[in-house]
């Protein structure tokens, strides 16, 4: 999403008479904020007055060039008081729908979306174009562009249909010679729902969740370029003038009338300024790469989406924010890999049901003042031990870790170790890692990490490992394994 400000008139839905001119300015990286030349408190500071932050569920504005904007979810920052005539009131805004009025957006519900992401065209592999030069009596006479286009990938999944849409974006006059066109192969991805669903359901169902499949295939931190919502209550009876292939699949043509896009913005979850296509050759997989079962593939990572929501964001976590301590990294990674065998393996040292009898008797053996003090110790002493948890992870993907890992029991002791002392600082000792072999351990259980989840997609132990093998972290881990002898 690309930054900009704009001048205009804001006021508040019910109060159009007390319009107030100010500026919004948006930054991908920052979000929205709204500064204006007064205020919709009339000059009172509200901050002060009221004891508490202003909210203001909506904002309407028009702008200088005439085009509607919604703001929502809108706090007041401060009022700075000003030495001119009036003070200035800042608003810190969560999202904002261009060229539309909004009054509920809450309850505002969409039927379709479409949407770009930076450097998809990599991912999703484009073929590109063709040039052709004919020549005649060993002078140029003719020059052909061709464009072979890509079929459609449809996906059926439970409440929508998921389309990667391929084609070109072009510009030519309607009428007159012409001269100069531009043309640009393009892909989008097109969401149809099943049912109306707001905003807020959307991202959190359907956009959030194909950001993440990209960035962990890709290993890159894929940032949104735009999004586009379709709702048949914003429509238009007169048909469009279309001069794109891709924004005649964009928009719903029906009968007599189409569907208008809206365009949302908001924060991004991290920004990537990165040019990805020169390293295609390091992703975990493209979508040619699975074209042979991307609809299981994209099906079972909604799934697991939800089942293990908070293992792929740790993972991810690194990527969205460009943390570069490995101390946060490792800690990070350990979490992640504790919570996906509690997920996925769990168990206990003895059964639950004979370990609950042994804690009960313990207790009735003690006096009653101590009885209450011993069962809250022991309630979680069943568990396994984070070393038991790493190492049975290790030995379920052992024929990819143990090319990086000779001995599985030594290694997770010292993770465990490690993590307790960098979370509870413990007595040190000489296995204590230091940052550089943090960060190679760092690289490893990351390894380990994505395994388990190429794993839940279903994707085999040799299609892993040379997945895996092309992942930088496979190959610092290779290359930097000696310094933890």
């Amino acid at each position: 999403m690309k930054n900009f400000n704009c001048l205009g008139w804001w006021w508040i839905p019910s109060q159009e008479e007390n319009k107030v001119a100010g500026e919004l300015r948006f930054l991908a990286e920052k979000g929205f904020f709204l500064d204006l030349v007064g205020s919709f408190e009339n000059g009172i500071d509200p901050i002060f007055t009221r004891g508490h932050v202003t909210y203001y569920p909506v904002i309407f504005g028009i702008t200088t060039e005439g085009k509607q904007i919604t703001l929502v979810h809108c706090n007041v920052r401060k009022l700075r008081i000003s030495s001119g005539v009036e003070n200035i009131q800042l608003l810190r805004v969560n999202y904002a729908y261009k060229n539309i009025h909004i009054i509920n957006p809450d309850e505002y519900t969409f039927q379709k979306v479409t949407l770009r992401f930076r450097n998809l065209n990599q991912w999703a592999i484009l073929k590109g174009f063709i040039l052709k030069i004919s020549t005649e009596n060993q002078k140029f006479n003719k020059y052909e562009a061709l464009y072979e286009n890509i079929n459609n990938i449809d996906i059926e999944l439970d409440n929508i249909k998921m389309s990667f849409v391929y084609g070109i974006n072009y510009k030519i006059p309607y009428k007159g010679f012409i001269q100069k066109i531009n043309a640009e192969e393009d892909v989008l991805i097109s969401i149809k729902l099943s049912n109306d669903e707001n905003f807020y359901s959307i991202i959190n169902n359907y956009i959030n969740p194909i950001q993440d499949l990209i960035t962990f295939a890709s290993c890159n931190a894929i940032s949104i370029e735009s999004i586009n919502l379709f709702s048949d209550k914003h429509k238009r009876i007169l048909k469009p003038m279309i001069n794109s292939y891709m924004e005649n699949n964009e928009i719903d043509l029906e009968e007599e009338d189409y569907l208008l896009p809206i365009n949302i913005m908001f924060k991004q979850r991290y920004i990537d300024n990165s040019d990805i296509g020169d390293v295609i050759d390091k992703y975990l997989f493209s979508l040619d790469d699975i074209k042979d079962d991307y609809s299981n593939i994209i099906r079972r990572w909604f799934l697991i989406n939800n089942e293990l929501a908070a293992c792929i964001q740790l993972l991810l976590r690194n990527r969205y924010m460009r943390l570069e301590d490995y101390l946060i990294n490792f800690i990070n990674i350990t979490q992640m890999l504790e919570i996906y065998h509690r997920i996925r393996i769990g168990g206990g040292a003895i059964p639950n049901n004979i370990f609950r009898k042994h804690v009960r008797s313990i207790v009735q053996m003690l006096r009653p003042n101590k009885g209450k003090w011993v069962k809250e110790r022991l309630k979680n002493s069943n568990n396994p031990t984070l070393k038991k948890r790493i190492e049975d992870l290790l030995h379920k993907n052992s024929y990819i870790m143990s090319d990086l890992i000779e001995d599985f029991d030594i290694f997770s002791q010292k993770v465990a170790k490690n993590r307790n002392y960098y979370t509870h600082y413990s007595k040190q000792d000489n296995t204590i890692w230091n940052s550089t072999e943090l960060s190679v351990v760092c690289d490893i259980t990351t390894i380990l990490s994505y395994s388990c989840i190429l794993e839940e997609l279903g994707i085999n132990t040799e299609q892993r490992l040379k997945m895996l093998r092309k992942h930088s972290s496979y190959e610092n881990a290779k290359r930097n394994i000696h310094m933890l002898d």
